[in-house]
């Protein structure tokens, strides 16, 4: 909020956020909810926004150089957001931890995580070993994330 805050040169929150209704309400850009077990995190929390055409980042964003790794990000969230309009009980949220480690996108079905996605972009395969990433993103529990 306060990059765009100060983007946009405007000093009230509350006019930023009534401007995001307004575009997230003609479907150009969607939010994704913070996943945690505690309803006063969930309601608190900051969302994910993103926009319904990766043209419309390239075309408004303020870049200094290419940024491949949010467009792809965009890109998973706008087929995310797809399959969640077919399936009824298919949820998609994000995780963050105190430390601000993240998981981009969890996937629920139902009460259950399906999987769990981390977008990542990178030159070399040998960046990423074997198209997994190890995270330990809540207490007790290891999970294999997708990277795509």
């Amino acid at each position: 909020m306060n990059s765009i805050k100060k983007a946009l040169k405007i000093n009230s929150i509350h006019t930023i956020e009534k401007y995001l209704r307004y575009i997230d309400e003609a479907f150009i850009i969607f939010r994704i909810e913070k996943f945690s077990s505690k309803s006063k995190e969930r309601i608190y929390s900051k969302s994910k926004i993103y926009v319904i055409d990766n043209g419309i980042i390239n075309t408004y964003s303020f870049r200094l150089s290419e940024n491949m790794g949010k467009l792809m990000e965009n890109t998973v969230a706008i087929e995310l957001l797809r399959q969640s309009k077919s399936f009824s009980e298919f949820d998609v949220k994000y995780w963050r931890d105190e430390k601000q480690g993240e998981v981009d996108f969890v996937i629920k079905m139902g009460m259950r995580i399906k999987q769990l996605v981390q977008v990542t972009y990178t030159n070399s395969k040998d960046s990423v070993k074997g198209g997994k990433l190890k995270i330990f993103c809540m207490p007790q529990m290891n999970w294999d994330a997708t990277i795509y």
